[in-house]
Formats: C-alpha cells, structure tokens, sequence
C-alpha cells in the first residue's frame, strides 16, 4: 500500500534527522542516547533512500523529480574500514551519508511543494527549483567550515555535481532561454584548482542562479495581471506587430537597476568595435532600422539580427535568438543618450528583467542587463 504525499514526507523528515544526528554524532530526537558509529550502519539506508524515490515518483509527475536517479550503494568492500577519528567526511561511508542526506532534503522539498500546488504546475516548479537552491546554499555554508584539503575534497565534489543537477533540472524545463544562455555546468575534480576556490565558484554560481529564478518567480504574477487586462491585440504598444509587451518598463526595479549599471561606452569597452556587417544604408538620422545584437556568455559571443523602432521617448528592440526560435522584446524609456526600460520573452512570461542601454551613436548601443552584457551595433 502507497503512502500519501503527506505521509512520505512525514517519512522523509523521520530520515533526514536520523541521519543529522548520525553524521553529527549528537543526541537523536531528542532522547538520550548513543547514537550509532555511522560506520557501521549498511547499505540499507541507501535502499531506504531509493525506496523513498520510488514511492515519490509513484505519487507526483514533477519534471524536479522525475530525473532523480537511485543512489548506488558502496558495496561490501567498505564495512569494516573506519573513519578517522573526529574528521567526519573522511570515510567512504560517511561521504556517502552525506549524499543520501542531501538527496533526502531535494526530495522532501520537491514534495513539500508539491502539496496543494498543483493546480498551478508552473509555480510549484519554480517554487520546487528555488527550494533546491537554497537546500543547496546551506550545504555549501557547513562545507566551508570543513577542511577540505585530502580526503575530504569528496564532500566538495559532491556539492558541485549537486549544482549540476539543479542546473539541469531548471535547463529542463525548457521554457528559459536566459538560463540556457547565461548559465553553466560547473566542472567536478580540476586538479588545477584548488578547494576554495572551487567552493566559491560553486557558492557564486548557487547564488545567481537562485536570484535569478527568485526574481523570475516574482515578476511572474504581474506579468500574469498585465497580459489578462490587455483589451486585445491592438493595446499592444511595441511597433512589430508581436502580441505581447515587457509587462513593466517603467518599473521602480528598471530604475534602480540603471543606477548600478556599468555601461559607459568608452573606447576599451569589451564590444567598441563595429562588429555588425549588415547594409543598412544611411542611419545618421534614427534609431529606426535594421540592427545586430550580441552577448557574451562564459568567454562565448552570441549575435544575430534585430530591429528597433522608436516611438517619440519609447524605444522598442525585437530580437529573435535563432538559435532556439525565441524572440525577446525590450521597450525602454529614452532620455537624451540613457535608456532604461525592461525585456521580456515571448516564450516565456516570466522570462522578464531590467535592460539599461547607452547611446553611443546611431550605429552603437551599449546595453546591459542583471545577467550580463547585451549590446546592438549596426
């Protein structure tokens, strides 16, 4: 007989702090006891763990967890070596304590969130994905107080490859271009490398992507708000004939993103050079016409077609990525040479942020978003 959501959560809490009071040696739900060597505990808490996963996926079709996969157990090869004293994370089986334990948290959240969401699957994923992330920080903070020269370089890996996975599973969503663009797979045992600099890769990548996907997740709402009031497709505003608008470019987090922005549009910029090589003809008069555009993603330039119009102080940019078919939408107030407005995704309503763009010249823009660099050039 299937447990309940509720129920299976229930179990998962039950594991989760079994296994804290085991790998922290402490006292277990709050009786006084001895808490067991956790080198001597076996593989069952492994297939534990497995069963729990079974039973999970059995209850909910979330794209979060449908990916998950068992953990494999270490094997006899391991029961009678013994950890170090007091270097937890040392030995072979409490590594792999660690591991189960983390698993049984992602799954605990993804069901947790699960519960009465799923009416609206979309939220619950983003909520699911962002609740990962954070699990995911927390991990990362008790690492750093570990000394993680030797052995327990392990426990490291294993929060980088977590990383991964979250990464993965957002990305499969499919419905995200900025995430497929912007975001990378972090690489597991550079020799080159050392510990804390890989931890702080890995806290710095943790940390975006999390802003990133809770920021998406607040806008989401007005967005929703926005496209329901709209009369029809003749109330929107941009110029290409597209049916739909950045919901917000007026927004008070638009301003305050252009009080931070970095673009200035001097000779050394990373993108001064004139790299568009279309024939546009005579621009010395408007903005309006034919443009490129270009980003710069982990070392990797991107760039394709775009067009702008402008519409007395608004200015309008439509771009498609080609790569994924995906046609972004930016509109932007224009005061003298500053622009500042937002961007949104046709694909994806809660694809939206702040874009702050510099009028160089009738040929150059400068722009920038939260995620990076995102120039046009003609």
């Amino acid at each position: 007989m299937q447990p309940d959501i509720a129920t299976l959560t229930a179990l998962l809490t039950t594991l989760e702090s079994e296994l804290d009071a085991c790998l922290h040696h402490t006292q277990s739900l709050g009786h006084d006891q001895t808490i067991a060597d956790p080198v001597l505990l076996g593989d069952f808490i492994v297939d534990t763990y497995n069963r729990y996963l079974s039973m999970a996926k059995s209850l909910f079709d979330h794209p979060l967890l449908t990916p998950m996969s068992d953990i494999e157990p270490l094997g006899d090869q391991f029961l009678v070596e013994r950890a170090q004293e007091g270097a937890v994370g040392h030995h072979p089986r409490v590594v792999k304590m660690s591991e189960v334990a983390m698993a049984v948290r992602q799954v605990k959240t993804i069901l947790e969130g699960g519960v009465g969401t799923k009416a609206d699957r979309a939220q619950s994923e983003a909520a699911g994905a962002i609740a990962l992330l954070e699990n995911l920080g927390e991990q990362i903070e008790d690492t750093s107080q570990l000394d993680l020269g030797g052995e327990d370089a392990g426990a490291l890996a294993a929060l980088v490859s977590e990383y991964n996975r979250c990464l993965e599973l957002v990305s499969s969503r499919g419905d995200d271009a900025v995430v497929r663009r912007m975001f990378r797979q972090l690489s597991v045992g550079d020799d080159d490398v050392s510990a804390t600099a890989k931890l702080a890769e890995t806290r710095l990548a943790q940390a975006g992507l999390l802003r990133y996907l809770t920021t998406a997740a607040q806008r989401a709402p007005a967005y929703g708000a926005y496209r329901a009031a709209l009369p029809s497709s003749d109330g929107y505003r941009n110029p290409f004939g597209e049916k739909f608008d950045p919901p917000n470019p007026d927004g008070p987090e638009n301003a305050a993103f252009a009080q931070i922005a970095t673009v200035n549009g001097s000779d050394t910029d990373i993108n001064a050079e004139a790299w568009s090589k279309a024939d546009v003809g005579d621009v010395s008069d408007s903005l309006n016409g034919l443009w490129s555009w270009g980003t710069y993603v982990d070392g990797e330039v991107y760039r394709g077609s775009a067009r702008i119009g402008q519409i007395e102080n608004r200015v309008y940019i439509r771009h498609p990525f080609e790569a994924d078919g995906t046609v972004y939408l930016i509109e932007a107030r224009r005061e003298d040479d500053r622009l500042v407005g937002q961007y949104a995704d046709r694909a994806n309503p809660t694809n939206v942020g702040p874009w702050v763009g510099l009028i160089v010249d009738n040929c150059r823009i400068d722009g920038e978003t939260e995620a990076g660099r995102w120039d046009f050039r003609r």
